[in-house]
């Protein structure tokens, strides 16, 4: 989304943006809640997470899966970070 598409999704300028987004202008609680509404995010993830991590792409993704779906997607990322013990090589 560009700061165009996203100042017209807040009713706001262009400007007003770039403003916010340098740290010229400071934010309100009502302007990160619009944003977040407009980028489809939820408000923390503009304070919590860089918007460059690529991790980040992740989140939108679970925030729109069904609560079963997410539980799956839970138990997928715990199966894959599970410690695995030392395969041992032995000599024969």
């Amino acid at each position: 989304m560009t700061q165009q598409d996203l100042a017209a999704a807040m009713g706001l300028s262009k400007p007003s943006i770039c403003r916010v987004e340098s740290g010229q202008h400071g934010y309100t609680q009502h302007f990160l809640e619009s944003a977040a509404d407009a980028l489809g995010v939820h408000p923390c993830d503009l304070l919590m997470r860089s918007p460059t991590d690529p991790i980040a792409e992740i989140w939108p993704l679970i925030r729109a899966a069904s609560p079963r779906r997410q539980q799956q997607m839970l138990l997928a990322v715990r199966e894959i970070l599970a410690p695995r013990p030392a395969k041992v090589l032995r000599n024969t």
